[in-house]
């Protein structure tokens, strides 16, 4: 008898069926991850305060993922922020999700939303920011702004084509 049996391993061929079997769905449960499929991204909570209801009930867009920089210096998901970059070049709907620390040490979050060419999105949740609006802020874009920081990868911000409205 061989070990196979002994241990109650199917034989050759069910072990390849079941291997490709494991190999398609990996495949599809990353591709269901994919900037392609639209969904809304959960958003970390930075703060006890309640999230504004067009920030709760905002509608789903292709995500790129989310990033929690617990230092000044990351960690950066530059993945999801190369999606983000490139669906914003492209002009195409997509989601980022990112928080960050303040100088001092204070958590911001921020939703970047390409909603289409020339129009973008973004809701800020400074609430626990000590120094800052201590608010939600919803700014419309034309355009976003590179910007330099020591985030890995692309980098971007709200520029002079935003209006800024404090929305809670």
């Amino acid at each position: 008898m061989t070990s196979s049996l002994r241990l109650g391993l199917p034989s050759g061929g069910t072990v390849m069926k079941a291997r490709t079997t494991t190999l398609v769905t990996v495949v599809l449960l990353v591709s269901a991850c994919s900037p392609a499929s639209a969904m809304r991204t959960s958003v970390p909570s930075s703060t006890a305060a309640p999230m504004p209801q067009e920030v709760a009930e905002r509608s789903p867009l292709p995500a790129c993922g989310i990033e929690n920089a617990t230092t000044q210096n990351g960690p950066w998901n530059t993945a999801g922020r190369e999606c983000f970059r490139n669906a914003y070049q492209q002009g195409q709907p997509a989601e980022f999700v990112s928080t960050r620390l303040t100088t001092e040490g204070d958590p911001i979050t921020t939703i970047y939303r390409v909603l289409s060419a020339g129009k973008i999105e973004v809701f800020m949740d400074t609430t626990q920011d000590k120094y800052g609006d201590q608010g939600w802020l919803r700014f419309d874009c034309k355009t976003l702004a590179s910007a330099t920081s020591m985030a890995v990868g692309p980098d971007f911000g709200v520029d002079d084509s935003c209006t800024q409205t404090r929305i809670h």
